[in-house]
């Protein structure tokens, strides 16, 4: 069964959207470690602190309207965000490889790390925990 929905979309860097990462690091060499804060809200943008809730948001929807595994898509830096503030992973760990996952198990209230930076071909074997 297929779920689509914007809780997953990529955090809204307003004027910072379209331009290379090389070029914003260079005009803000800080850049990096304001985007993994909650308070950081670039121009026209969205805050860390709304783009986590809204994440957060999704993944309690899949918990309350699906069973079993779900496999969410969605981008590296929300996912950054999520790994950081609500898994404990560190700033300089969160980011994800293309292709790579973040597992997480998620039981009641309970949001669990399985897995970070887990390569494609090792997903199937990581996610399934009865």
């Amino acid at each position: 069964r297929r779920f689509v929905s914007t809780d997953f979309s990529e955090r809204h860097l307003g004027a910072l959207d379209g331009k290379s990462k090389e070029l914003l690091i260079s005009a803000d060499p800080e850049l990096s470690r304001k985007l993994i804060t909650l308070e950081y809200t670039p121009s026209g943008g969205e805050s860390g602190r709304s783009a986590l809730e809204r994440f957060v948001r999704g993944i309690h929807t899949i918990k309350n309207n699906h069973q079993g595994r779900v496999i969410v898509v969605s981008h590296g830096g929300i996912v950054a965000l999520f790994a950081h503030h609500m898994l404990g992973v560190r700033q300089t760990s969160c980011l994800l490889e293309h292709g790579h996952a973040l597992i997480i198990k998620v039981s009641g209230a309970e949001i669990s790390l399985i897995g970070m930076n887990v390569p494609p071909n090792s997903i199937a074997e990581a996610t399934y925990y009865g």
